[in-house]
């Protein structure tokens, strides 16, 4: 197992770190710029696994370079502002409907869980978002869902398949997951350790708002089971230098829908 964490102006505050345990820390690469390589090992380098350059840009491209670069099968990214909640050992979906904030052993057994669920039948397994998990009636874990922020793939599937992060400088996440489940790969999703981050913070993602719309598009005509829409965002660095909200594309996608779907939307 390999932990890959990609961050761009944000490597003083690397809010996912504080989570980890001492093994799970010098399993961890941090993958940066040129220009922050210095930094990072100032910072960092004694903490983690190790820094490696991404001289090109966006977390996309740092995730491709990390996979191409790991020498592991199973292969963790995670991003670099998580906040980590549990369920409570007894949650009930009539009564509880809460998380409270994780302990270190329960993230490191989160993360021990991404490794254990991979295998070359289920390339895909994730830490599920928080927003929306008081509505999952299910415990345990739940198949066929939506990946982000916190999640393993099997490097040799990808490979197999010609899949690929850098395909898109948006949605690359998305892209890779849903690019399996229209393969008839199923996911792992763990609904008793969940993540959250903050959104559209500094640092980051660049939002290039033409470019999201070409993006979108293109990503539309390859993924026949997503749906784009408008969303208002709070603006941030490098969205349009403005104050207030912005409109941006986002996607809406059906992922149990997309399992076994063909490019022509009939199914496999």
């Amino acid at each position: 197992m390999t932990i890959y964490i990609p961050t761009y102006k944000r490597l003083a505050k690397q809010k996912t770190l504080t989570w980890f345990s001492k093994e799970d820390l010098e399993r961890t690469i941090l993958v940066v710029r040129p220009e922050e390589e210095i930094r990072a090992v100032k910072f960092h380098g004694k903490r983690v696994g190790g820094v490696i350059v991404c001289k090109r840009k966006g977390v996309a491209a740092a995730r491709q370079y990390a996979l191409e670069h790991s020498t592991t099968e199973e292969v963790l990214f995670f991003d670099d502002d998580l906040q980590f909640s549990q369920r409570v050992r007894d949650w009930c979906f009539h009564t509880n409907n809460r998380a409270l904030k994780s302990t270190e052993k329960q993230v490191e057994c989160g993360v021990q869980w991404l490794y254990d669920e991979l295998s070359p039948e289920i390339p895909v397994t994730c830490l599920g978002p928080r927003g929306g998990n008081n509505r999952i009636e299910e415990q345990g874990h739940i198949s066929n869902g939506r990946v982000m922020r916190s999640f393993g793939v099997y490097r040799s599937v990808l490979e197999k398949h010609n899949i690929r992060f850098d395909e898109f400088y948006y949605w690359e996440d998305f892209h890779v997951v849903l690019s399996l489940l229209e393969l008839g790969y199923s996911n792992k999703i763990n609904i008793e350790c969940i993540t959250e981050a903050a959104t559209n913070a500094p640092g980051g993602v660049y939002r290039d708002i033409p470019a999201m719309w070409e993006c979108a598009h293109r990503f539309k005509e390859i993924h026949p089971t997503c749906k784009i829409r408008e969303k208002l965002m709070p603006d941030g660095d490098g969205a349009t230098g403005t104050k207030g909200r912005i409109k941006v594309p986002d996607l809406t996608i059906y992922w149990k829908k997309s399992y076994g779907v063909k490019k022509d939307g009939s199914r496999c």
